[in-house]
């Protein structure tokens, strides 16, 4: 019945904050920032309207060795991190460079994976556990 109900529950998640975009975005009052690498920043550069889609505001010094988040999605009640801004960016690269090879795709459907771990833990966590008194309308 757990596995069952979390499944549920992950639907209904994933429908409300990916298809639908219900998240709230957190501005920084102060600008979050780390050094990055010459790919890192090509990839900030390359993918900047899908990182701003899915809440994270960022820009780069005018060397290109350091990142500037100003905002972070805020899924469940979870702020993103500016590790999460990061791996984001890495992972468009990585997926961008799969597609380019292997076609003509767009990586529109790329999320940040600190969306899937939220939403796994949130759904988890609210799902039916061993012990829990059952109504009919759980059953």
């Amino acid at each position: 019945q757990h596995a069952a109900d979390e499944r549920v529950k992950l639907e209904a998640l994933e429908s409300e904050v990916v298809e639908q975009r219900l998240f709230d975005v957190h501005e920084c009052d102060t600008p979050m920032s780390s050094p990055v690498t010459r790919a890192d920043a090509q990839g900030v550069a390359k993918h900047q309207p899908l990182l701003h889609k899915w809440g994270f505001q960022v820009s780069l010094n005018a060397e290109h060795t350091r990142l500037f988040v100003h905002s972070v999605p805020v899924f469940c009640g979870v702020r993103a991190s500016l590790q999460d801004a990061l791996d984001f960016v890495r992972d468009l690269s990585r997926v961008h460079s799969a597609l380019t090879v292997k076609s003509n795709s767009t990586h529109a459907t790329v999320r940040p994976a600190c969306v899937d771990r939220v939403l796994h833990s949130r759904a988890c966590r609210s799902a039916v556990m061993f012990g829990d008194e059952l109504s009919i309308d759980d059953g």
